[in-house]
């Protein structure tokens, strides 16, 4: 007798698919969108639809098809790919006998929509099954409290330290918070001997930043001696419970203390309400207790555990500060349970999709008359998708019945009551409710992708028509923008459509023009370019590869030659830390491919004479370097200036450095970049690069002039073709079109001054000339343009820095645009066009007040239709901005009677003499990022906030092609012609018009992810081991000698 066999349905929908023999190929990506749908299921195997329940080794309960169920659905693929790849694609271990498995019973389904509501049940019921241990011990918990504290009894301490990032066994502060007979108390200490080890490299230091109380410094024995008293004193008559998040490190530390925890209680198993426990120590761990609470498997930071319980939370990594949320976090535990409205069934959502979808028709109405009201009981409407309460008007009830025809229409799109059909329910495995937000996120007139019509995109710009229709609207001046209400944006919408026939004719008056267009109402640009970046960072996540064979073949499709050796070393390093952008390091191809050309013997001596006295490239100060020897990393030369970076960059290498072949890095000292190479030169050695040819010694000094500091030298490192080049030449043909434009999603294009060339007349780096074009040379540096050809590397510079209290988006209190800083960027004197460079050019134009001011809005009356009003500058700019340098004028020019541009500067530009902390300026919403002398070093910091981040540079920086912009950030052009409308996008009119704050805020989480998932220590230690094995290949191996070859080439 055959023995039965059975698949999970889970495999069969998302696991089969990403196969290696499947993955790349386009025919079966096509087959599986098209076909492995819930709906594709049906159509396949019949209707009704048998699958089995049951559950493996006795785990949570899943659905399985049988057998004979995935013969038929090979045989579908197979006769698209052929009977053998598509036997090869199926993982045979995803076979499992009859008897494996236990509960087995069979069930029938109807249709898809059915199928969809089971599986959402079953992975409930596993995040349940995961986390009841942790939920019984809540509960548990929750009652011997109870009865402890009805009779007098039990005591709560909870405790954090913090170590020195470089030492752990160095103890540098302990804090711990008290609640004993209802009453609370805070300690705060500092060890004296480790006092002056302070962390902010690895480790954010708040040392300084107690809230609770005074901080007092001890030495380590007197802590010792306190804290054994305290800990003996409230356990010894009575149960004490130690409390702590994530307990491991601190119960080192504690051991480290001197106090032995060998003997501390780690479950309550043997205890109950009914019998608690009458003394000892009983350890508690927070973030083990909030899985039961949450009911939810991951391991939170404490942080996100005092959000999601409404715990305030500020000035984290204090010791004293950390103690006191971790005890106020366990007394909201054990006060509540979590809302359970989260958890709705699949009808549930049906039908609260349907009602936002008629609130939705309810804005779209030209006329509040028109619109209805629809009472509901459900409290989450409105919340916090559409982040507005349900409208109140009173209308013509004989509306209701076409409106609920829409919303149902709408409904029936997203899911289909057909089995036959093929929608877009199953397109991804991604949960219920996240597919209702994606298909309805825009307006109803938009609920497909929005066309491209009057739209067009060239160079890094995304140009847009230029007459957008005017209406009439008020700002006097001195307005600050109230806390908007949700609905508020929308509401007040209709005063759009009917502007007011007359003129205000006092300061703060805005011109009324036609209401009409050539164009129609067409959809505000940014509506489009924040939709297309979604589209496009999800498309990144997901081609990410999975494998090693994987990332070796995509290698080689991007770059159409074999990874250096040691590829599979730097994979495991990669995976091990869970990087995610695995595949996305054009970067280093684009900074390592023309020194491929090199001979190795040449490249290394250039590389050994520069370490040595600069190669005659570059001073010798301007040069240090990092020999890796035995895999060992060491600092061979130190750098006169910036110390801080060379034992920055050795302990990052030293991470990876037994993996890496001996070698020489030379860095260099200065902030910018150092290398400038004519374009026909660098062209030159790409060419020979990717041709496997060699460039001899004489061939590399063609195209080279006198190595001289010049004016206008900056056109000659860009390709002969580029606009600046032919703009040089007085070739208008081919620049791009003069008409307005935002920055499209490829940021980094629109920054290029090779192909904007009026940019270079518009940022300090260009306006001061530089040196003529050279010789090729390698060199590390933390920043540069596409006009230069440094080696980039990461720059660690206050990457530790700590954010500051950043209070939730709804309790920042400013709604404007936030920038500080100093006067850097340019030398400022006489005779230098200082007035031109981005920072004063910023101050400037955001505290202008001469004349009027165009500004573009969307109107969602239109369907975020663009718009635009007319209004004095002033009164714009103060709505809009807090702009201002900080503290005096800096590089420049101070000779009384000769060059006093120090005190023209004072006179001519607003500067704010009293400092802004960090967590004063993350009270804006908004922060805007531009360069200084060189890459802005505060971005990663900015971006580390639940702010939205402006950015406007011309500067690639190692992340560059690993972000996305307009969904992580805001892109501004370097001649800012487009801040003014940007912000107006978000923050809206004074009337909450046009207001897209709830869109903010999730561009500002967006980034804030970002910058916590893809710029931690372990991205950037990949990025720099990646690049390591790419130097080492051109210094030693371009022969072929260093490629990295797969022992089973068949398998790429």
């Amino acid at each position: 007798m055959s023995t039965e066999i059975y698949v999970p349905l889970k495999y069969v929908l998302f696991q089969w698919r990403n196969s290696i023999t499947l993955k790349k190929d386009p025919l079966a990506k096509g087959w599986f969108k098209s076909q492995m749908t819930l709906p594709g299921l049906f159509a396949m195997l019949g209707s009704p639809l048998p699958l089995y329940e049951a559950s493996v080794s006795h785990r949570a309960l899943e659905l399985f098809l049988s057998d004979e169920q995935c013969v038929v659905l090979r045989a579908g693929l197979a006769s698209l790919m052929g009977p053998t790849r598509a036997a090869n694609s199926w993982k045979a271990d995803s076979n499992l006998p009859r008897e494996k498995l236990s509960g087995w019973r069979r069930r029938t389904f109807a249709n898809a929509r059915e199928l969809e509501q089971k599986m959402g049940e079953l992975q409930l019921a596993e995040d349940a099954t995961s986390t009841l241990g942790a939920y019984q011990e809540l509960v548990r918990l929750r009652g011997i409290w109870s009865a402890l504290q009805s009779k007098g009894k039990g005591s709560l301490l909870a405790c954090d330290v913090e170590t020195y990032e470089f030492n752990h066994d160095l103890l540098t502060e302990f804090g711990w918070s008290t609640l004993v007979n209802g009453k609370r108390e805070d300690a705060h200490v500092v060890v004296a001997e480790n006092a002056s080890k302070r962390n902010g490299r690895w480790c954010p230091d708040a040392r300084d930043h107690y809230d609770f109380g005074t901080t007092v410094t001890v030495p380590q024995a007197t802590l010792h001696a306190r804290l054994s008293k305290l800990i003996t004193q409230l356990s010894t008559e009575s149960p004490l419970f130690l409390v702590m998040h994530d307990p491991r490190s601190d119960i080192t530390a504690l051991n480290l203390l001197g106090i032995d925890t060998s003997s501390y209680y780690r479950q309550l198993h043997a205890f109950s309400s009914a019998s608690p426990p009458t003394s000892g120590v009983f350890i508690l761990d927070t973030q083990a207790i909030f899985c039961g609470w949450s009911r939810a498997k991951r391991k939170a930071k404490l942080e996100l555990c005092c959000e999601e319980l409404s715990v305030p939370t500020r000035r984290l990594h204090n010791a004293g500060n950390d103690a006191h949320y971790t005890l106020a976090l366990l007394e909201a535990m054990l006060a509540k349970e979590r809302d359970g409205s989260s958890h709705r069934s699949w009808a549930s959502e049906r039908r609260l999709c349907l009602i936002r979808t008629i609130h939705f028709a309810f804005d779209a109405l030209p006329t509040p008359a028109m619109r209805i009201a629809i009472p509901t009981t459900d409290s989450s409407v409105g919340q916090p998708y559409s982040q507005r309460p349900a409208p109140r008007y009173r209308a013509h009830p004989i509306l209701l019945l076409p409106l609920l025809l829409l919303g149902h229409l709408l409904i029936s799109h997203a899911f289909p009551e057909d089995p036959n059909s093929t929608p877009d329910l199953s397109d991804s495995p991604s949960p219920l409710h996240r597919r209702l937000l994606s298909r309805l996120r825009a307006r109803i007139q938009h609920t497909t992708a929005p066309s491209k019509h009057g739209f067009s995109e060239r160079d890094g710009y995304f140009f847009y028509p230029e007459d957008a229709p005017q209406v009439a609207v008020h700002i006097p001046r001195g307005t600050r923008l109230h806390h908007v209400s949700p609905s508020s944006s929308h509401s007040s919408a209709q005063h759009l459509s009917h502007p007011p026939s007359h003129l205000h004719d006092n300061e703060g008056a805005f011109d009324k023009r036609s209401s009409s267009s050539l164009h129609g109402d067409q959809l505000h640009p940014i509506t489009y370019l924040i939709q297309e970046a979604e589209t496009k960072w999800n498309a990144m996540l997901e081609r990410q590869s999975q494998t090693l064979e994987e990332a070796v073949e995509e290698y080689e499709r991007r770059y159409k030659r074999p990874p250096p050796k040691g590829f599979d070393a730097w994979w495991e390093f990669a995976t091990d830390n869970s990087v995610v952008l695995v595949d996305e390091y054009d970067q280093i191809n684009d900074d390592i491919e023309p020194f491929l050309s090199f001979e190795s013997p040449d490249l290394l001596q250039q590389i050994i004479s520069i370490v040595k006295d600069g190669g005659g490239k570059m001073p010798q100060h301007s040069v240090w370097a990092i020999e890796v020897k035995d895999g060992e990393a060491s600092i061979l030369s130190m750098p006169t200036a910036n110390a801080h970076r060379a034992y920055e960059y050795l302990g990052l290498i030293k991470r990876f450095a037994a993996d890496l072949p001996d070698m020489l890095i030379p860095f260099s000292i200065e902030d910018g970049p150092s290398v400038l190479v004519s374009g026909e030169q660098r062209q030159r050695h790409v060419d020979y690069a990717r041709a496997g040819r060699k460039l001899s010694a004489e061939q590399q000094e063609e195209h080279l002039g006198d190595h001289g500091f010049a004016a206008s030298h900056w056109a000659e490192t860009c390709k002969p073709n580029s606009p600046i080049r032919r703009l040089q030449a007085g070739l208008l043909a081919g620049q791009s079109p003069v008409q307005p434009s935002f920055v499209s999603t490829e940021h980094f294009e629109a920054a290029d001054p090779c192909k904007h060339g009026l940019d270079t007349i518009q940022h300090g780096t260009t306006l001061t000339g530089g040196f003529t074009p050279g010789k090729l040379f390698p060199i590390i540096s933390f920043s540069k343009t596409t006009m230069h050809s440094d080696i980039l590397a990461t720059p660690q510079d206050q990457w530790s820095m700590e954010t500051g209290y950043d209070p939730l988006w709804e309790d920042k209190q400013q709604a404007k645009v936030l920038w500080r800083g100093a006067t850097t960027g340019i030398w400022h004197s006489s005779g230098v066009l200082w007035k031109s460079s981005q920072r004063p050019r910023l101050v400037a134009l955001t505290n202008d007040d001469y004349d009027r001011r165009t500004v573009l809005f969307a109107d969602p009356s239109a369907g975020d239709a663009v718009r635009s009003f007319n209004a004095p500058t002033a009164s714009i700019n103060e709505y809009l901005f807090d702009i201002a340098f900080h503290p005096q004028p800096l590089q420049c020019s101070q000779f009384e009677g000769a060059d006093e541009t120090c005190a023209i500067m004072k006179g001519q530009l607003r500067f704010q003499d009293l400092p802004m902390q960090f967590h004063e300026q993350n009270r804006f919403k908004y922060m805007l990022d531009v360069d200084g002398n060189a890459w802005s070093g505060r971005f990663h910091r900015l971006m580390s906030t639940r702010s939205l981040i402006f950015k406007s540079t011309m500067y690639s920086e190692w992340w560059s092609k690993r972000v996305m912009p307009w969904y992580h950030y805001v892109p501004i052009k370097n001649d800012y012609s487009d801040l003014h409308h940007a912000a107006t996008y978000f923050i809206g009119l004074p009337d909450g018009t046009g207001s897209h704050d709830h869109v903010a805020k999730r561009l500002g989480e967006q980034g804030k992810e970002w910058a916590e998932n893809h710029w931690r220590e372990e991205d950037m230690a990949a990025y720099q081991f990646r690049l390591y094995l790419e130097l080492a290949r051109a210094m030693y191996g371009v022969d072929g000698s260093h490629d990295f070859v797969l022992e089973d080439e068949s398998m790429v």
